[in-house]
């Protein structure tokens, strides 16, 4: 059944990203050139989201009294604007966002067609990394949202919360707080408002699946080519027992201008979309992890604490898939200047060296991601990250 849903997803035309663009086909991200379906998927799905989204914050501003309901609603909302603001990247810039994966699949193409050893090594580990991330990626967010849905199910095989609300003393249990323009305390309201939440949270996952996924393959593809981009470098001037001349050795340097040129535009452009959503996500994260493990310590119910603990877990993996692949990235971008030091460069004429020297002083311009203009997306911005969540978690045991 495995094997059957992830071979569905391949597309011979786009070899390394064909289901990152299938996933992001199906939820809408990229519209259908059909103008009927473009625009039920908008009016339908993406409005129809956003408008629930600012149905949590209102219920926010009502409960806001209530420090428990407030802490339980907030880490929820917070996560649907997070989710919002990369769905309307897709929406307000879809050329450029196609863009980006059209120039990765040429690229990516354009490598595959190359019949190099070494390199092969490398696009053969990088398609298969890129397919577990995407496919682990799809199972444990339907995984979360299955569980986030069938939450209040669950609950109710409480004797105790049976007999509360039976006696008016306790609410219905929901899958996520949200105001309703009508009484969602009879069994009609409560139904309707139930079958809204399901079907925004499981919407809401399709989304953080299909944004994170391709954003973390065209991560992965960045730091695979700068690793082969070193390689051309290295064989700029050929090989000790096979040399190839001066022309050769000249066109192989404008051939890694131009290649480092083109990921460097491709690697700006997608820091324009990502990193204002990046430095967004770093600040609800820091606020989200506070509050998930201050709602551990609190909870009374184990349900509530595995709840809480699964959803903390989805938090902190999250971010850091992201600052470890821009680590990554960041990392083989620095190494990338040692290629033509690696070279025959020492037996070659004056001419060919200054040439060379200004491939290296290109190649010392670093590519990374950012979170915003704070700071670049790393492992060392992911352990502040935790630290300053823990120390507003201890702020907020104190203070309660």
């Amino acid at each position: 059944m495995f094997e059957r849903f992830t071979s569905r997803l391949e597309d011979p035309e786009r070899p390394f990203l064909g289901p990152n663009v299938k996933l992001l086909k199906a939820g809408g991200l990229i519209f259908s050139k059909t103008k009927v379906v473009k625009y039920l998927y908008l009016i339908f799905v993406h409005y129809f989201i956003f408008a629930f989204s600012v149905t949590e914050m209102i219920d926010l501003w009502y409960e806001r009294s209530n420090l428990e309901i407030v802490l339980r609603n907030l880490k929820y909302s917070m996560l649907s604007v997070v989710d919002c603001s990369k769905v309307y990247t897709y929406i307000k810039w879809q050329d450029d966002w196609m863009h980006i994966i059209n120039a990765t699949t040429e690229k990516d193409k354009e490598r595959r067609s190359r019949n190099h050893k070494e390199m092969n090594e490398i696009i053969s580990k990088y398609t298969k990394y890129s397919r577990f991330v995407t496919f682990a990626y799809v199972y444990l967010l339907a995984l979360t949202a299955t569980f986030v849905c069938a939450q209040p199910m669950l609950m109710y095989f409480s004797p105790t919360l049976r007999f509360n609300i039976q006696n008016g003393t306790e609410e219905r249990p929901e899958i996520v707080h949200s105001w309703t323009p009508y009484d969602k305390t009879n069994i009609v309201g409560y139904s309707v408002t139930m079958l809204i939440q399901a079907y925004s949270s499981y919407v809401a996952a399709a989304w953080i699946v299909m944004f994170d996924a391709n954003a973390l393959a065209v991560m992965i593809f960045m730091e695979a080519e700068l690793r082969m981009l070193r390689i051309d470098a290295r064989d700029i001037f050929g090989t000790e027992n096979n040399p190839v001349s001066v022309a050769v050795s000249k066109q192989r340097i404008k051939d890694c201008h131009k290649k480092h040129s083109e990921l460097s535009q491709i690697c700006n452009l997608f820091n324009t979309f990502l990193s204002p959503i990046m430095l967004i996500y770093t600040i609800v994260c820091s606020i989200m992890l506070c509050v998930t493990g201050y709602q551990i310590q609190v909870e009374t119910s184990a349900f509530q604490k595995l709840m809480s603990a699964q959803y903390l877990t989805f938090g902190i993996f999250q971010l850091f898939l992201y600052c470890w692949h821009s680590s990554a990235m960041q990392y083989s971008s620095h190494d990338l200047a040692l290629g033509p030091y690696e070279s025959l460069w020492w037996g070659q004429p004056v001419a060919l060296q200054k040439q060379l020297l200004l491939l290296v002083h290109q190649f010392r311009q670093p590519l990374a991601v950012q979170a915003g203009p704070v700071a670049d997306l790393t492992v060392l911005t992911f352990i502040s990250i935790l630290k300053g969540a823990y120390s507003y978690y201890t702020l907020l045991r104190e203070m309660n």
